[in-house]
C-alpha cells in the first residue's frame, strides 16, 4: 500500500509588508480514526479514489504533538487527496505543512497551489492552473517549473518534515522575516533550512486554492 502521514498544521499566510493567516487545519478536535470530510474540517474537497485507501484523523499524532491526518493511499494509480479552493487571492503566500511517511518508496505525494478546477477535481494536476507545486517522488523531493526539478533532498520514512513554501507572483522582490524572494520564484524551507532559494515557479496563477 502507498501511505503518507500528514499533520496539517497546514497553515497558509498572505505576506508582503506583514501577514494575515487565512487557513489553518490541525484536526485537533477529531477523535482517532474519524473519517476526514468537508463537514468536520475547514477543507472543501476530500477524495478517496477508486483504488481504495482512506483519509482519517490520527489523534494523538505520532509526530511531535497534537493530532494529524493519515492518508492511506491506493495500491493502484488513483488519487486520494484534500484541498480548499475558496481562499482569498494573493500574489505572495506562505504555505506550511508537516509530513511523515510510512512507506515512502511506494508512493508519490503532490502538493500544489494555484487556481482553477483541478483543486476540486478527481484527476491529476494541470500545469496551466498551478502557481507552484512540489512532490515527493518515492522520496526524491522535487519542484515544478515547466518540468520536475530536484531539490537534491532525499526524504525518509519515520522522519518528521516541515515544508515551508514562500511564493511570489507580485511583480517585484518581496522581503520577509529572515530573507527575500524574487518575483516569479519561491523559497523552499525543509525543517527551517533553505534548500531552494529563488527557484522558478510553474506559472503566474493567483493563489486561491491548494
Amino acid at each position: 500500500m502507498k501511505k503518507a502521514l500528514l499533520t496539517i498544521g497546514m497553515c497558509l499566510y498572505f505576506i508582503g509588508m506583514g501577514y494575515t493567516q487565512v487557513f489553518e487545519e490541525h484536526f485537533g478536535s477529531l477523535a482517532n480514526s474519524t473519517t476526514i470530510s468537508t463537514s468536520n474540517t475547514d477543507l472543501n474537497y476530500v477524495r478517496v479514489g477508486s483504488g481504495g485507501g482512506s483519509i482519517t484523523a490520527l489523534n494523538p499524532s505520532n509526530l511531535s504533538s497534537g493530532a494529524s491526518m493519515f492518508i492511506d493511499g491506493p495500491s493502484s494509480s488513483s488519487l486520494n487527496g484534500i484541498g480548499n479552493s475558496s481562499l482569498t487571492s494573493s500574489d505572495v503566500t506562505t504555505f506550511i505543512v508537516k509530513v511523515r511517511f510510512t512507506n515512502i518508496a511506494n508512493g508519490d505525494l503532490f502538493i500544489g497551489m494555484g487556481t482553477g478546477s483541478m483543486f476540486t477535481g478527481n484527476s491529476t494536476f494541470s500545469s496551466t492552473q498551478l502557481l507552484w507545486a512540489i512532490q515527493s517522488d518515492a522520496g526524491n523531493l522535487e519542484y515544478r517549473a515547466s518540468g520536475w526539478n530536484s531539490f537534491s533532498q532525499t526524504l525518509l520514512d519515520a522522519t518528521d518534515y516541515e515544508f515551508r513554501i514562500i511564493s511570489n507572483n507580485s511583480g517585484s522582490t518581496q522581503n520577509y522575516a529572515g530573507g527575500s524572494v524574487a518575483n516569479g520564484t519561491m523559497d523552499f524551507y525543509l525543517n527551517n533550512e533553505l534548500v531552494g532559494d529563488d527557484v522558478n515557479i510553474q506559472g503566474s496563477q493567483s493563489s486561491t486554492a491548494f
